[in-house]
């Protein structure tokens, strides 16, 4: 079961598409949710995990620095603004415009106070400045994305050691920890997470293969009941807060590497237990995952809100129910499945013959 899920035989870690497919089911939950212990948990380790799982993907021998960079920035920096413009329209031209009627209403979009010019420079400057980019936050995710994957290959071009180079992916993250406390928030290009992100990724590229051999089915089962229950006493004593790397929030540091590394460790071995399956695996494939994370936030408002008119439950009750919100949770996938298709049709093709050109 497992030496399927990895496939070490053809190279392709079908694994790898599992844990993506895990780690959206848990963004979008994140999002749905507002049960604070819920959040807490998903919160811990949900985005280290994407830093992560990319870092398992990173081969700097396929292509020189320059051919990087650009296709790099073709494949997440394309999109973003694809993405931007099309949430950006829809939030103009109707969130923004026609909200809900009460009762009851969900929380007010925020209109107030911010011009359409102001909404466009978080597009070209490629992070949240000044909570620009709240009609669809989640897209700091690609630039920050971007900008670490280029650090890490600079690292690696320039730093033969690996050890070397973990210990200076540390130091750019106390950097970035510092730029936070000093008030230093919107780097371009999602820099200053980028830097805090970037010891997530470079562990990823390190254990990758090594990853690969962990094949014990019992072993593989115990690390990840072991890492949820630690980490469901950590939530339930205190010991770990909220994250948010997309504003800075890290509470304690070196706890929010720990709690981070255990969620992390966790759904590795979730995803190797579970094997190869073939739904999962289709919500994890790369495009579906990008597109999930992209509108998601658009189709869980209109869920929501149908769903409380349906039931005349209040949006805030829904949210606070855990089974609930799994519900919407599957609901809003569904959902966002086919756009996928439809991006895969029309959108992808342009991007795709603009790397080939």
């Amino acid at each position: 079961m497992n030496e399927q899920a990895l496939n070490i035989s053809t190279g392709r870690k079908y694994w790898i598409d599992v844990l993506r497919a895990l780690g959206i089911i848990l963004v979008v939950l994140g999002h749905v949710s507002k049960e604070p212990n819920t959040v807490i948990f998903i919160y811990a380790f949900h985005m280290p995990l994407f830093f992560l799982l990319s870092g398992f993907l990173f081969n700097r021998h396929r292509y020189d620095l320059r051919t990087f960079i650009i296709r790099r920035s073709q494949k997440l920096l394309l999109p973003y603004a694809f993405f931007y413009l099309l949430t950006l329209l829809w939030w103009w031209l109707v969130e923004c415009n026609f909200p809900p009627p009460p009762p009851p209403p969900p929380p007010p979009p925020v209109c107030s106070g911010i011009t359409w010019w102001q909404r466009l420079i978080p597009l070209m400057w490629g992070s949240n400045i000044n909570g620009w980019m709240s009609h669809n936050i989640v897209l700091w995710f690609l630039p920050a994305l971007f900008s670490t994957e280029v650090l890490a290959r600079l690292l690696a071009d320039y730093i033969c050691c690996r050890k070397t180079i973990f210990v200076v992916s540390v130091l750019c993250a106390v950097l970035g920890l510092g730029l936070y406390t000093k008030g230093i928030e919107w780097l371009p290009m999602g820099l200053n997470v980028a830097l805090v992100a970037l010891p997530f990724y470079v562990t990823g590229w390190m254990v990758a293969e090594r990853v690969q051999y962990w094949t014990h089915v019992r072993h593989v089962i115990l690390v990840a009941v072991g890492c949820c229950l630690l980490l469901l006493i950590a939530v339930h004593e205190g010991w770990a807060t909220r994250i948010d790397m997309a504003s800075g929030q890290y509470g304690c540091f070196l706890l929010f590497l720990l709690w981070s590394g255990v969620g992390c460790m966790m759904m590795i071995a979730i995803a190797i237990a579970l094997g190869r399956v073939s739904w999962i695996e289709h919500i994890g494939y790369s495009t579906s995952t990008l597109v999930i994370m992209a509108i998601h936030g658009i189709i869980l408002r209109i869920v929501i809100f149908t769903i409380s008119r349906m039931t005349n439950v209040g949006t805030g009750d829904l949210r606070e129910n855990l089974w609930i919100c799994i519900l919407i949770t599957m609901i809003v996938i569904g959902v966002c499945l086919p756009f996928v298709g439809l991006y895969k049709r029309c959108v992808n093709k342009l991007i795709c013959r603009c790397i080939k050109n």
